[in-house]
């Protein structure tokens, strides 16, 4: 093999890495995005009986989309600081303790959930409210029973301080 061949190999091995790396972190956004997309779609086919007309306070919902996203884009960027994946599908091989997750130990959920809060508020749909709520219950349960005992199993002591300084949620 001679010296541009080896070349080629390793670019393309790095841009394999860097695919995988991309779709990790897409796929961390997903959750975030699919809510964002979802709502409207909600909100149209499955108008709520119940929801009150609210005007110009439904306004108030934008900066909680906006802000939902933006935790779940700087928890994804957190993520890639500290050289570590988002995908839940893979337990990090170290704590990520910086950015976003000094505040809350799952802000790519929270913002999910803030995000689809946000977004009933301004299409003035109880079923979206109600989307979030189980989104939340649905985390709540996979992080409680699944992420958090691997994670104490894998990163021991370290991830128990971190827990008793950094609250799950808010």
């Amino acid at each position: 093999m001679n010296g541009h061949d080896q070349e080629t190999s390793m670019s393309d091995g790095n841009d394999d890495e860097e695919k995988v790396e991309r779709r990790a972190y897409l796929f961390a956004l997903a959750p975030t995005v699919v809510v964002v997309g979802v709502a409207p779609v909600l909100a149209y086919f499955f108008p709520s009986p119940i929801a009150p007309d609210i005007g110009v306070l439904r306004f108030v919902g934008v900066p909680f989309v906006l802000a939902g996203i933006g935790l779940a884009l700087w928890a994804v960027d957190s993520f890639a600081r500290s050289g570590e994946t988002p995908s839940p599908a893979k337990t990090s091989d170290s704590l990520v303790s910086d950015g976003a997750f000094s505040y809350t130990r799952n802000p790519i959920y929270l913002g999910t959930v803030v995000a689809g809060l946000g977004a009933g508020v301004a299409l003035e749909s109880v079923v979206v409210v109600g989307y979030a709520f189980v989104l939340w219950v649905v985390y709540h349960v996979l992080t409680v029973y699944k992420e958090e005992p691997a994670l104490r199993q894998k990163l021991g002591e370290e991830y128990e301080d971190y827990c008793e300084t950094v609250p799950r949620w808010l």
